[in-house]
């Protein structure tokens, strides 16, 4: 199969009272009915943190938000989202969301999508991250380490990227935490319809 090398990305906004937020928008797809669908898929997206996040016109003192693409080859794109928010008091919140889609059926990955049925990838994968964490003295508590089998991600043209949101794990001072899992590393646990198996040809 052919893929289309590059998706073309191009930004959007979302104004209203102390709330200026950029989002991802696709373009240039054949499949209209596709892009329509992923188009509103991020807006969404973003909607929903920004209403996790509690958005209150009136109380909301200051609320920002924007987006990285990570991955944008092979008919694959990877994209954070991420919101910043101000209450008042000491400190704002930072809240982060990632989507992993591919572009020619439309179709969103889960983490379980990207590997092959009954394999045991939350272990392998708690147990890489662990190590990784050690390694840069980073304080994860082992009895909260364990990768959930829907856990956050996002992918990188040669790395998996799993975090854990501000507070999760550790406390707001450690931030978010990501910690990047070669391809190469867990290629024993791709299934043959895995988009990974796409990055690693």
């Amino acid at each position: 199969m052919v893929w289309p090398e590059l998706v073309l990305i191009r930004d959007g906004l979302l104004v209203r009272p102390q709330l200026s937020v950029t989002y991802p928008i696709i373009e240039g797809l054949e499949n209209k009915i596709v892009q329509r669908r992923l188009n509103c898929m991020l807006l969404n997206s973003v909607n929903t943190m920004i209403k996790n996040q509690g958005y209150d016109p009136f109380y909301t003192e200051d609320m920002r938000g924007g987006y990285e693409v990570t991955l944008n080859e092979r008919g694959l794109v990877s994209i954070i989202l991420g919101n910043y928010t101000y209450l008042g008091g000491a400190k704002g919140l930072t809240l982060v969301r990632s989507v992993s889609f591919e572009v020619t059926e439309g179709r969103v990955f889960s983490l379980k999508d990207l590997f092959k049925p009954g394999a045991d990838y939350s272990k392998r994968l708690s147990k890489l991250v662990q190590k990784q964490a050690e390694e840069d003295c980073v304080p994860l508590p082992k009895n909260k380490a364990r990768i959930r089998v829907d856990h956050e991600f996002y992918l990188t043209p040669e790395e998996l990227v799993v975090y854990y949101q501000l507070s999760e794990v550790t406390s707001c001072e450690e931030g978010i935490l990501y910690f990047s899992i070669p391809l190469a590393d867990i290629r024993d646990l791709l299934g043959e319809e895995s988009p990974l198996n796409r990055l690693l040809r």
